[in-house]
């Protein structure tokens, strides 16, 4: 089942993610796997909602804050 859309499709037409160290990647890796529509919109919209990272409890790391450029000080 797509994590995205919820629709029940056979494995041949679903794309599996698994968490990591690198983060969250697509194919096949060690432990759970939470699959995606291999349609872009369904990629986009499990990214976008953070449905893949939901499915496999998997929390994403902390993003480092922008260096900010000519503060005009």
């Amino acid at each position: 089942m797509c994590v995205a859309c919820r629709r029940r499709l056979p494995a041949a037409q679903l794309q599996r993610w698994s968490a990591g160290l690198a983060g969250l990647v697509p194919g096949r890796g060690p432990g759970r796997g939470a699959y995606v529509c291999r349609d872009e919109r369904c990629e986009r919209k499990a990214r976008g909602r953070a449905s893949v990272a939901r499915a496999l409890s998997w929390v994403w790391p902390p993003v480092a804050p922008r260096a900010t450029a000519g503060t005009g000080d």
